[in-house]
């Protein structure tokens, strides 16, 4: 017996490393032993963790390109509403600035045509008061008023009948130039006579 006690305490270091080999195997459904069994678990685990983290990353890569396309697309239809509105705005400009033009144009013609019929009206206005106030050929120089009764004197200048005969009984010049006349004598004046009567029937008929 106690020849066998050396040789039972050489076996425990075996003893303690098989059950230890013994704790790092797994059965398999077939009843055998597979070494390193929970080292692939791991080594599985991890490439499992690794592919869902990547897959993760790539979804919030995709998510993100999804995000920065999306952007970029706000961003180019915020520039295009931009631009139409600053187009927009040019033309608005333009047409503001050519309906002003337009509206300075009508005042100016306005004013134009006013003027127009002011000066028409002017121009009718004095035409009118030549109407009414008679040639000076047809006034007497003595009396100033439209003759009835036209003389020529001896001066040459032709006056009405009684306002001259008055003036020559207190003068012997001539009431037109004050030059001294050769005689007194008058004569009637038919040509002047036919004027007046032609400017009354036109104008006073």
């Amino acid at each position: 017996m106690r020849a066998l006690i050396p040789y039972e305490r050489d076996l425990t270091p075996l003893r303690r490393s098989v059950a230890r080999c013994v704790r790092l195997r797994t059965t398999e459904p077939g009843g055998l032993y597979t070494v390193g069994a929970e080292e692939e678990a791991k080594a599985k685990a991890e490439e499992e963790a690794k592919a869902k983290a990547k897959a993760e990353e790539e979804a919030k890569a995709k998510a993100e390109a999804e995000v920065a396309a999306e952007l970029e697309r706000l961003e180019a239809e915020a520039a295009i509403a931009l631009a139409v509105t600053a187009k927009e705005k040019v033309e608005a400009e333009a047409i503001a600035m050519a309906l002003e033009e337009a509206a300075c144009e009508a005042a100016a013609l306005e004013a134009a045509e006013k003027e127009e019929a002011a000066k028409a009206a002017a121009a009718a206005k004095e035409a009118a008061a030549d109407a009414d106030e008679p040639p000076d050929d047809l006034i007497c120089p003595i009396t100033q008023e439209l003759m009835n009764d036209p003389v020529i004197a001896a001066d040459g200048h032709t006056y009405e009948r009684v306002a001259i005969e008055r003036w020559l009984k207190m003068n012997t010049t001539s009431p037109k130039s004050g030059d001294e006349l050769e005689m007194t004598a008058i004569f009637p004046n038919h040509l002047v006579r036919r004027m007046i009567r032609e400017w009354q029937e036109t104008y006073r008929s």
